[in-house]
């Protein structure tokens, strides 16, 4: 049991410190996606070399990975999660900047060429930045939620996608009264630079967990696996964790572009798919944590994978307008719960040092935003963008199956 935080005063103080991480994280990336659109206009990318623009954040992340469990481990999590999201907003920063500058660049190759690798550098810091920030504030909340006893990290990844929400929003009036991509990007940046600084004195002190194979009584905060192999474990909880992830990034690498080329909805009307899944995301990961408590994580993960391999799959048959929103809000619920239980399990692995196994998890996770933007890409390149779409019930079904290395709700795993 930690010591750091002792008081219900104290504890509150830390839970609302560590969603506003959460949020910062969210909101900062999240602020741009409704303008990767106008992004990939401004550089002249076609569907291919756009996806691999994007993929690059992904292999930042793939290649800071696994420093994030010794940084944790050298400057405790606190630290780590705030002084790292200046690494975030300063990449928001610069796509705004690049991207501005590139419209008024002109036809000069030269200054197209570099424009375009300050841009492709900025999406690469931002995975270096988010993959590390990534463990730091997980590690943070699965600190606070052992001292509650019961689960609540989900809300946590809750307020990470209401300040993707936010982000999504700002995004919406910056485009509507046409305020310029560096402006937008420089406001965001600053604001949650500043928040990530200002809680840090209330988040939780001290070094860092190294075990975590005590179970309490009537504790629920634990997510433990079934006692196979620790490297079967693992690369299921991987699969598990990319699933989740491969809805996301649908969401936020394509949606709005098929729905505005695809499904002919309107400018007005391109980022409705995607408000619809960060809206139902988020709604789904603040009740998530009663669901997993009463249920089990198992049944939860397996239920929103069927939910999103009918709702979405039937969606895509259907093909109107309508049909496609409810596809996107049962996306968006379906996964709510995944890629936090992921962590949670990785977390408590018993005999792995918990920022390890957690580590491991986020890290390899990450290959599904390197692997599918361009994967994706130059398929949609030679079809149409539907196929982007497919992925969506594809990840569902990879849900249902992986969940089976959750254990169930009450279940005596032995070590």
């Amino acid at each position: 049991m930690e010591q750091a935080v002792v008081t219900a005063a104290e504890r509150r103080k830390a839970r609302a410190a560590i969603s506003a991480l959460f949020f910062t994280n969210g909101a900062l990336l999240g602020s741009l996606v409704l303008r990767f659109p106008e992004i990939k206009d401004a550089f002249g990318l076609s569907s291919s070399v756009y996806g691999a623009t994007i993929a690059l954040s992904s292999l930042g992340g793939i290649l800071a990975g696994p420093f994030a469990a010794r940084a944790v481990r050298r400057l405790t999590s606190r630290v780590v999660a705030s002084v790292m999201t200046i690494g975030i907003g300063l990449a928001v920063l610069l796509i705004g900047l690049t991207s501005t500058l590139r419209i008024y660049a002109g036809d000069s190759p030269a200054v197209a060429t570099i424009l375009y690798i300050i841009l492709a550098s900025s999406f690469l810091l931002n995975g270096c930045s988010d993959s590390i920030v990534d463990v730091a504030q997980n590690m943070q909340g699965f600190r606070l939620q052992r001292l509650y006893g019961r689960p609540i990290i989900s809300a946590f990844h809750g307020m990470w996608s209401v300040g993707a929400a936010v982000g999504g929003l700002f995004g919406v009036l910056t485009t509507t009264f046409h305020i310029s991509l560096l402006i937008h990007s420089l406001i965001a940046s600053c604001i949650c630079i500043a928040l990530g600084f200002a809680v840090m004195p209330f988040t939780i002190r001290g070094a860092d967990p190294q075990d975590n194979n005590e179970d309490e009584a009537g504790d629920s905060s634990r997510v433990r696996t079934l006692s196979w192999h620790p490297v079967l474990v693992l690369t299921l909880l991987v699969i598990l964790c990319i699933s989740g992830m491969l809805i996301e990034d649908a969401g936020s690498s394509w949606a709005t572009l098929f729905m505005r080329d695809y499904a002919h909805a309107g400018a007005g009307l391109a980022g409705s798919g995607y408000v619809f899944l960060l809206t139902t995301h988020a709604c789904g990961r603040f009740i998530a944590d009663s669901l997993v408590h009463r249920y089990g994580p198992r049944a939860v993960v397996c239920g929103g994978g069927a939910l999103i391999l009918i709702g979405m799959g039937s969606a895509l048959a259907i093909g109107t307008f309508l049909a496609l929103l409810v596809g996107f809000a049962a996306a968006g619920l379906g996964c709510a719960a995944s890629v936090p239980l992921a962590y949670n399990a990785a977390h408590d692995i018993r005999g792995m040092n918990p920022a390890t196994g957690l580590t491991i998890v986020s890290w390899l996770g990450r290959l599904a935003f390197l692997v599918a933007p361009p994967l994706v890409g130059l398929v949609v390149q030679h079809t149409s963008l539907l196929s982007a779409m497919i992925v969506i019930p594809l990840a569902g079904a990879g849900l249902v199956l992986t969940s089976t290395v959750l254990a169930c709700r009450g279940a005596n795993v032995q070590e």
